[in-house]
């Protein structure tokens, strides 16, 4: 949050791409820190993401929800995806819906209502 209030949002994004490239490396150490840090990582990037998009930084928004969407996916090779990270489904929802109201805010309502779709589906949030 500091990088934002700064001006310097491109920070925000490195910084969090930095925590996620950290995690991976921590993949097979201490699973329970592992998802706890992952957990924070995408709260803050969702928060973050939400405000740069509100100050119409689209770019920067696409890049950090696109960041934390890997985190809450279990087809990736994220080192959360076999995790229980807390509330997991609860933050892939707010994710895609993230995306998706970026993806609306960019006049892209078909890539929105993708996301839109997969934020409502159970089955694909689970995933």
């Amino acid at each position: 949050l500091e990088y934002l209030e700064r001006g310097y949002p491109e920070y925000c994004v490195e910084a969090v791409d930095k925590a996620v490239n950290s995690l991976a490396r921590l993949k097979g150490k201490d699973t329970k820190a592992v998802a706890d840090m992952s957990y924070r990582l995408v709260v803050i990037g969702n928060y973050c993401g939400a405000l740069l998009m509100e100050e119409g930084q689209h770019q920067h928004a696409l890049d950090l929800f696109k960041k934390v969407e890997l985190l809450t996916s279990t087809y990736t090779s994220s080192p959360a995806h076999s995790l229980s990270i807390p509330g997991r489904c609860l933050l892939r929802v707010w994710t895609l819906t993230n995306l998706g109201i970026l993806h609306e805010k960019m006049h892209m309502p078909l890539v929105a209502w993708e996301y839109f779709e997969g934020a409502l589906d159970p089955a694909t949030a689970a995933k």
